[in-house]
């Protein structure tokens, strides 16, 4: 009908629904406008690419973003609108935190599909859910027959889906989701995990072989960091969940996925304080992406400050120079938590620069004058991930929200991320040259909140502007979310040597 009206007048309903969604959350840089108009650019291409309030979607299922969206979704070369991994690891936590509605859409598509998952776990003579690699409409496996090992291999996406759901429970606790299929979900990849890890009777560790981390040039590896820590937190949250939601969820020995997770092996170099890619990964060999430094963020595994250094160290130096953007993304974030400004300037200069294509904005896959898939949704997400989880500094736990070493991107004088939505309420990170400051729009009264500005803890209401001194990190929490013992998060028991990070 709308295609019916006058064209002023459609106009400017177009015009009144952008405006709503702008308002509802976004990132503004002042100071910078060449970047600046990239991040408004992302929003658009994302915003775009998701449902509006009034669309029709057939059977009224959403599929999920494809890592060029749908535009382009016709073709090989731009991954024919299809699921990965890369909507959960990628896009989903910007779009979680200022947008987390369309982030529930998101994990439905993940929902509505369990059955497949369940099905492809059988068949691979596993329990539980098992994802699989690319996933369309009806959510069955649909790779290319091109590409059979990412499709036997990348197993972690799973794990990706598991760590996604932990997110939207952290800055959500929503209880209806988990009673409408979240539990089952969370605790059946557990399942999945727990039948793929076999004990080694030599080391006394549970190994997970034949798997293939993000870095698709090694293939059929066993015990890949990355696919064992997404495993173990899968584990761990499928043990918290089943607390959570006991009164409607009964879960058999929950207990049991703590004790895998905690003795699963992790790849560890004493001698040269690393990450080896998996276990056996002969150092000084090529790699096509990031993969262990995904550690450090965006899953956020507890090391000592001078492993995280040299993860970051060494993988820069053997990553192909044709590798995607979110590569750089990570490595960003990566030195802005070690407070290495300058070299994370660099890295974020690079994350982007070679791949946006004017006078659009339009992402590549490839840098110039490469091109890959267009428009690259997932080098879009990564990079977002650098301005709200690496510049902005803030962090998703399950038991609070934190701000950790804020600051202004390159040349901006002025960076605000507003429409930040943690447990019902509306927050507003001003970040300035000479001052930060945190302003509450509005708060749950079923979430109350208290923050600590640096100085003292102050509980947020409505209209306050508190402003944040020092570096941090200032964390936001709430009441607890029923009795329940949050998740160990160790990795390999015998992994356990002094914390710096």
């Amino acid at each position: 009908m709308l295609l019916q009206e006058d064209g002023e007048k459609l106009y400017e309903k177009h015009v009144e629904e952008w405006q709503k969604l702008y308002l509802e959350g976004g990132i503004k840089i002042e100071g910078n406008l060449k970047l600046a108009k990239i991040v408004h650019g992302i929003w658009y291409y994302f915003l775009s690419s998701l449902p509006s309030a009034k669309s029709y979607q057939p059977l009224d299922r959403f599929y999920g973003l494809s890592p060029t969206g749908l535009a382009t979704g016709g073709t090989f070369e731009d991954y024919e609108g299809h699921n990965f991994w890369d909507t959960e690891t990628w896009m989903f936590p910007s779009i979680l935190l200022l947008y987390p509605r369309y982030a529930k859409t998101l994990i439905q598509y993940r929902l509505d599909t369990a059955y497949v998952a369940a099905e492809l776990a059988k068949l691979t003579g596993h329990k539980g859910y098992r994802f699989p690699w690319e996933s369309a409409y009806t959510g069955v496996e649909v790779t290319q027959p091109c590409c059979p090992l990412v499709a036997e291999f990348q197993q972690h996406i799973s794990g990706c889906i598991s760590f996604a759901t932990r997110q939207y429970l952290a800055t959500t606790r929503d209880e209806e989701w988990l009673k409408q299929g979240g539990c089952a979900i969370v605790t059946h990849i557990a399942d999945f995990w727990a039948s793929r890890a076999i004990i080694n009777y030599t080391t006394g560790l549970y190994d997970i072989e034949n798997v293939m981390g993000p870095d698709e040039d090694h293939s059929n590896v066993s015990n890949s960091v990355f696919t064992n820590v997404v495993a173990g937190y899968s584990l761990y949250l499928a043990q918290y969940v089943s607390c959570l939601c006991k009164d409607y969820f009964m879960a058999k020995d929950p207990d049991h996925w703590a004790d895998i997770a905690w003795s699963l092996a992790l790849p560890y170099d004493e001698a040269l304080d690393y990450h080896p890619q998996f276990e056996g990964y002969p150092r000084g060999e090529e790699i096509k992406q990031a993969d262990a430094v995904l550690l450090g963020f965006p899953l956020q595994y507890k090391m000592n400050v001078s492993t995280r250094a040299n993860d970051l160290s060494y993988y820069e130096s053997v990553t192909r120079s044709d590798g995607p953007a979110m590569t750089w993304s990570m490595h960003t974030i990566g030195h802005l938590q070690l407070q290495d400004n300058v070299k994370a300037a660099e890295l974020f200069n690079k994350s982007y620069q070679s791949y946006v294509r004017e006078p659009f904005k339009v992402w590549s896959e490839l840098q110039r004058p490469d091109i890959g898939a267009m428009n690259f949704f997932t080098g879009m997400g990564g990079f977002l991930q650098t301005l709200i989880f690496g510049y902005a500094g803030i962090s998703i736990h399950l038991d609070r929200l934190e701000i950790n070493w804020p600051q202004l991107p390159p040349e901006a004088t002025r960076f605000k991320v507003k429409g930040i939505k943690y447990l019902g309420s509306n927050l507003i990170l001003d970040i300035q040259t000479s001052r930060m400051k945190l302003i509450v729009t509005e708060v749950d009264d079923n979430w109350p909140l208290v923050m600590n500005n640096g100085r003292y803890n102050v509980t947020l209401v409505p209209g306050m502007s508190v402003t944040l001194t020092g570096t941090g990190p200032f964390t936001i929490r709430s009441k607890p979310w029923k009795e329940c013992k949050l998740p160990a998060d160790i990795i390999g028991n015998n992994y356990l040597r002094p914390i710096g990070l």
